[in-house]
């Protein structure tokens, strides 16, 4: 009897622990994004919609593994974050396709993609960087989902560095290419 409670107690503390622990919390993941995109050390990324009040603007859909993926999923492990930085009036964005993997215990995004949305009269348009017409309707359906989000807004003062390894499939980073250096800072 008394080993039947202490299994039950093990199992009990494994189901209420693993999830939390198992997975980056949203708040964890949002900094991480925010700090690959306006950290020019990691030189992948800033918005052309940052305003002169400095606030960012942006939705995010945060993808992990589909159990039943439909037509224009992806089918593998690998987990995504889809962010999208609008204008104060939520007629244009941009947008960046981030893949969430981990390089020993240090998370890593890595920038896959990127876009322009841009909504009028209702009518959504989608223009991306690179892929054929699976990929187009898989953002289409991605940017959908943005447009119809909440928008979070931070000031840019308040994005903290994480810690996480940035980089873009344009700006690979080292320990995926060993010959890669940071990029130079832009001169104003």
């Amino acid at each position: 009897m008394r080993s039947a409670k202490r299994w039950l107690l093990l199992c009990a503390v494994l189901f209420f622990s693993l999830p939390a622990g198992a997975q980056v919390s949203q708040q964890r993941l949002v900094d991480m994004m925010l700090d690959c995109t306006m950290h020019s050390d990691g030189g992948i990324w800033q918005p052309k919609t940052l305003l002169k009040d400095g606030l960012l603007r942006f939705t995010y859909l945060h993808e992990t593994r589909n159990l039943k993926p439909g037509p224009y999923d992806y089918k593998d492990e690998r987990r995504y974050l889809y962010v999208a930085f609008w204008n104060l009036s939520k007629t244009d964005a941009e947008f960046l396709d981030f893949s969430i993997d981990k390089s020993g215990t240090r998370d890593w995004l890595t920038v896959s993609n990127s876009g322009e949305i841009s909504v009028s009269k209702g009518k959504l348009n989608f223009d991306f960087f690179q892929g054929g017409e699976w990929m187009r309707e898989h953002y289409l359906i991605r940017a959908r989902k943005l447009r119809d989000a909440p928008v979070q807004i931070v000031a840019v003062r308040d994005v903290r560095r994480t810690g996480v390894l940035c980089d873009s499939f344009a700006y690979p980073h080292p320990e995926y290419d060993p010959n890669w250096h940071s990029p130079k800072p832009e001169k104003r």
